[in-house]
């Protein structure tokens, strides 16, 4: 498949929302009631929209809105939606809910039928995990690698590759990935069984930090690929 890279709006600090959800439920020019909590935390201006607002072009959940379940059929109070402030995209903003251009969530609408899963990642607490785990093994020379086969997300491979992770893979795509990212080879395990000559031939010339051997079988092979090169 293709991916579509579409801008966004997040929620502020204390209101980031992350996690696996589906889904459950789309609308095209939604309604908008607040929840509780934000006419709680500023009812000068959600108070008077606590019967709801109705759908339209002044409607803050925009165009459309696509409602996130939970595996249960709950409903997470989280929308994918459009907005009435585009220059909010690519901020952190938002009451939690997930905020789009009307005609990117048009588009997303479109293409994305109800039951589809939605993961939501946080790089804060990505990055926070992996400097704790870091700075426990400071003591000595260490190389941690993220097991590519976990999540093959490239934002995600990126991201973890950016703070210093090296990658494990198990085949020439999750290697290619993990290049594409911009982890050097020097920073790439490539591990598991069933590796083709093509792939140890891939990895040699693109640059590998190790190859972990399975069998003496697979070590004779890969040792003729490599005295061919």
């Amino acid at each position: 498949g293709r991916a579509i890279r579409y801008g966004v709006a997040v929620g502020k600090d204390e209101l980031v929302w992350k996690g696996r959800a589906t889904v459950g439920r789309k609308t095209e020019w939604p309604s908008w009631t607040p929840t509780p909590d934000m006419i709680k935390r500023k009812p000068e201006q959600y108070a008077k929209y606590k019967d709801g607002m109705p759908g339209g072009p002044k409607n803050p959940l925009g165009a459309r809105a696509l409602y996130l379940h939970t595996e249960s059929g709950n409903d997470t109070a989280i929308r994918i939606h459009g907005t009435t402030d585009p220059g909010s995209i690519g901020k952190s903003v938002s009451n939690g809910c997930i905020r789009m251009r009307n005609e990117a969530v048009m588009d997303l609408f479109d293409k994305v039928p109800i039951g589809t899963p939605v993961y939501v990642y946080s790089a804060a607490t990505l990055t926070r995990h992996f400097l704790m785990f870091r700075q426990a093994l400071d003591w000595t020379d260490h190389l941690i690698c993220f097991a590519v086969k976990a999540n093959s997300n490239l934002a995600v491979l990126k991201l973890l590759g950016d703070l210093g992770a090296g990658m494990d893979v198990v085949s020439g795509g999750e290697y290619a990935r993990a290049r594409a990212a911009g982890v050097p080879g020097e920073r790439i395990v490539f591990s598991g069984v069933g590796k083709t000559r093509a792939e140890m031939r891939q990895v040699i010339e693109g640059g590998i930090r190790q190859v972990n051997v399975e069998s003496e079988p697979e070590l004779a092979a890969l040792s003729e690929v490599a005295t061919t090169l």
